[in-house]
């Protein structure tokens, strides 16, 4: 029986595993772009997603996010001037998202939390349901529609230009506001 050289055997193991090492890590580089904050981030660009894990607290200022915003439970979120080319999307209940002087180019969702949008373009929905703390929406484009639902912390919405309906039910105090 004929031996393998051990140069030659390294060289059959390289190219039998290279095509296993690109499968394994080809996702890490698409999730790499995507950032985890629990701090601040600055005048920079985000390739991918922006996640603010539960309980933590995230403040952006003058960032660009090529993707979404997503909050956790509880977490928090400061977004100052910049641009979001997704959604900013609190997906459990708790959080808070504050955005000023902002442009997002998909909708704006914060269920069972708090939210002030200040100045700020919205390319699609504004969802603001279930908070139970204060929800104020001022001065700000919103070119979808407007859902204010069950909200319990106090809603004030004005001085907006809403493209579609602006929705309000079951909100408790009644909303306030108006030049929308």
């Amino acid at each position: 029986m004929r031996s393998i050289a051990p140069r030659t055997m390294w060289k059959v193991l390289a190219t039998a595993t290279l095509p296993l090492s690109v499968l394994v890590l080809a996702p890490g580089v698409a999730a790499a772009a995507d950032r985890t904050c629990s701090g601040d981030i600055g005048a920079e660009i985000v390739d991918g997603d922006v996640i603010v894990p539960a309980g933590a607290t995230c403040g952006m200022d003058e960032t660009t996010v090529q993707g979404d915003v997503l909050v956790g439970a509880e977490g928090t979120v400061f977004v100052r001037g910049g641009q979001v080319t997704g959604s900013i999307d609190a997906v459990a209940g708790g959080a808070s998202v504050s955005v000023e002087g902002v442009t997002v180019g998909a909708d704006v969702r914060v269920p069972g939390g708090s939210a002030s949008i200040v100045s700020s373009t919205i390319g699609g929905d504004l969802e603001l349901q279930s908070n139970d703390g204060p929800v104020s929406v001022e001065g700000s484009t919103i070119d979808g529609t407007v859902r204010a639902d069950q909200n319990t912390g106090g809603l004030t919405i004005t001085n907006n230009q809403i493209g579609a309906d602006l929705q309000c039910s079951g909100n408790d105090p009644i909303p306030t506001g108006g030049g929308n």
